[in-house]
């Protein structure tokens, strides 16, 4: 079950069993150690549909790899955590360590992974093979995944240059976050790391970076959605 936020799974694990839930770290409004430990709470007192005496599995989706979120992770109440972009594999011994299969049972809030790059490249602006890998192999769900965010891709940067004309730095910051997470889940670097560098010049309020960063972003876009169109043609 796919919810947007934390607050909807808190909703959705009151009213449904859930074997287990994913939770990013960096959600809007209540974040994935604030949901985290009210599911906690609810759990304990016997709110939540899940028996008191089942065992609650939440499992963090993180895109720091330092030892400090670890850490955080499990003082927040997590049983685990996952780097992000998701490797497949790893995912699944994650979840049969903790809950013994693969759960279909699961609350899986958005997932935002991220590999940053800031280097020019001359290779195509996405990585097929790893892009393939992620949809399972499944050429029918990556052409899915891809018409998706093409259809998004001038959406996305023209909300990101109003919010930067605006001066919204919060809003800008937030959805940078998110598009650097769906450009690393479709294994596009280079726009990955762009939009992490606009999430990140955000938080601390650079303009000047943030614009020629969002320039650099804007024709990464381009060719990265040209060359999904291309590709498009292409899959069977």
């Amino acid at each position: 079950t796919a919810v947007s936020s934390g607050a909807e799974a808190i909703e959705a694990c009151t009213s449904k069993v859930f074997a287990g839930v994913l939770v990013d770290c960096e959600m809007p409004e209540m974040d994935g150690h604030q949901t985290t430990q009210r599911l906690r709470q609810l759990h304990t007192a016997g709110s939540l549909a899940l028996p008191v005496d089942s065992k609650l599995v939440i499992i963090a989706l993180t895109a720091q790899v330092v030892a400090e979120s670890r850490s955080r992770c499990l003082e927040s109440g997590m049983d685990d955590y996952l780097t992000k972009p998701i490797d497949r594999k790893v995912f699944a011994e994650v979840l049969l360590r903790h809950l013994g299969r693969i759960s279909e049972t699961a609350v899986v809030p958005p997932v935002l992974p991220t590999e940053p790059s800031l280097a020019a490249s001359d290779e195509p602006p996405i990585r097929w093979s790893e892009a393939l890998d992620r949809c399972g192999g499944r050429p029918e769900a990556l052409r899915l995944v891809l018409k998706m965010f093409s259809d998004k891709s001038k959406t996305q940067i023209d909300k990101m240059k109003s919010l930067s004309e605006a001066g919204n730095f919060g809003d800008l910051a937030r959805s940078a976050h998110a598009l650097r997470g769906s450009a690393g889940n479709l294994s596009a670097y280079r726009v990955s790391s762009l939009a992490e560098a606009i999430e990140v010049h955000s938080r601390i309020e650079e303009p000047q970076v943030v614009e020629r960063s969002l320039r650099l972003l804007e024709t990464e876009m381009d060719r990265c959605v040209s060359w999904i169109q291309e590709r498009l043609e292409e899959v069977v």
